[in-house]
């Protein structure tokens, strides 16, 4: 499994869903290895958690294991997981998390607050004013 979210998240939801094995373990995305070989021998083991994996290392995690021989299935809650979603061999991307992405694309261009944006409840426009292009 392979995430971004904290370690300690990582892990219980892996526990949870029965996918986490008691002696594999959780490993940290800044400590991966760069060399595709060596990634693709650490994270080739059932069980494994790597939790704080940033979209360059997905990418790198994805290649890895296609080189290993594995079909590579990826989902991905955000803009900045295109480049792994791209080349895996399955991918599915969460409309809500698109969703976020404008919101937060919209915000960024117009600088009206994420959360007044979520108030509008789908009225944009008149959250952000004449301000949206």
């Amino acid at each position: 499994m392979v995430t971004g979210d904290h370690p300690s998240t990582a892990a219980a939801i892996a526990r949870e869903i029965g996918l986490a094995q008691p002696a594999a373990p959780t490993l940290i995305g800044a400590d991966l290895p760069t060399d595709l070989d060596e990634l693709g021998a650490l994270v080739d083991t059932d069980g494994t958690v790597l939790a704080r994996v940033d979209p360059e290392a997905k990418l790198r995690i994805a290649i890895a294991l296609q080189r290993r021989g594995h079909i590579v299935a990826m989902t991905g809650d955000g803009v900045n997981d295109g480049p792994a979603l791209s080349a895996a061999d399955s991918a599915a991307r969460s409309r809500v998390a698109a969703l976020r992405g404008l919101v937060a694309d919209l915000s960024s261009r117009t600088g009206v607050d994420p959360d007044d944006l979520r108030a509008a409840r789908g009225d944009v426009r008149g959250a952000a004013g004449d301000r949206v292009q």
